[in-house]
């Protein structure tokens, strides 16, 4: 009866030590972003997201504005999680025909919240000035192998 009891504690030890552990693995501290530089912000980003490891969760300080020269990549990311808290990445350039802003690629698990993505044209809208043939295929979000 002691040996049962002794047997019953022991797993019951080894369940909550278990789920104790598993919490302490589940729970992320949030990263936060470098605010931006006034200039062009391209290698902050780069450097920041390079450093970040799979599973965590980032946060942009609130309404922060990072200009950009080239696509912004996320690329082979897993379960990352990004508050833009109302940040904007704006394109200081007009870049090529076909850039996008921000790049997702061979990744899984990324979810953006939040954070808007700005093009380079000034005229950008509805109007006949919005519409600029030699940058008919820039987008904001470009999704691949994801």
């Amino acid at each position: 009866m002691v040996a049962a009891s002794v047997l019953a504690a022991t797993v019951l030890l080894a369940v909550v030590l278990l789920w104790g552990n598993r919490g302490d693995r589940s729970r992320t501290e949030t990263l936060t972003v470098p605010p931006p530089t006034g200039a062009i912000d391209d290698t902050l980003l780069a450097d920041f997201f390079s450093g970040v490891p799979s599973g965590a969760a980032v946060a942009f300080p609130a309404g922060a504005v990072y200009r950009i020269d080239s696509t912004f990549c996320l690329c082979s990311r897993t379960d990352l999680r990004v508050d833009g808290n109302g940040a904007s990445i704006v394109a200081a350039t007009e870049g090529s025909q076909s850039r996008s802003n921000l790049l997702i690629k061979d990744s899984t698990g990324i979810t953006i919240h939040d954070l808007s993505v700005v093009g380079a044209n000034a005229q950008a809208g509805l109007s006949d000035q919005a519409w600029r043939p030699a940058f008919a295929f820039q987008h904001g979000f470009s999704i691949r192998d994801s």
